[in-house]
C-alpha cells in the first residue's frame, strides 16, 4: 500500500517488512506487582482482560497454562466482583510482552491474591 501526496508521489510505502516491524511484540521479563480489576476470563483457556487503573483501559491477560489451577478462583471472584461493581480488585505479579511502541499488550499472570479486607 502506498499514501500518496500532494503531486502523486509516494509519501510511504506499507509492505509486508512494515506489517511486521509493527506487529513485533517484545517480551518485558520485568516482574510487576499491581492491583486491576478482573474485566473478563475464561477459565477454560487461561484468557482474559484486566482494567489497568493507571493505564486507564482494560489489557489482555494469559495464566500459563502450569499455574492455571492455583489462579482460575482468583480470577474467578475478581471477576464476579467486577459483574457486582463493588470495585474490588485482586493483586497480580505478572511480565509483559509490549508493542513495539512500549504500551503493553499481554500480561502474563505469575501470580494472583485476593487482597485482605
Amino acid at each position: 500500500m502506498e499514501i500518496i501526496g500532494k503531486k502523486d508521489q509516494p509519501i510511504s510505502i506499507f509492505d509486508g517488512a512494515t506489517k511486521d516491524y509493527i506487529s513485533q511484540s517484545i517480551v518485558d521479563d520485568e516482574v510487576i506487582v499491581k492491583d486491576v480489576s478482573v474485566a473478563a476470563f475464561n477459565a477454560n483457556s487461561g484468557h482474559g482482560r484486566v482494567f489497568d487503573h493507571e493505564l486507564g483501559r482494560t489489557v489482555a491477560i494469559y495464566i500459563p497454562e502450569h499455574s492455571q489451577k492455583a489462579f482460575k478462583s482468583v480470577l474467578g471472584w475478581g471477576l464476579n466482583e467486577y459483574a457486582k461493581g463493588t470495585s474490588q480488585t485482586i493483586s497480580v505479579k505478572f511480565s509483559r510482552i509490549l508493542a513495539w511502541d512500549g504500551r503493553p499488550k499481554k500480561y502474563i499472570i505469575l501470580d494472583a491474591e485476593i487482597p485482605e479486607n
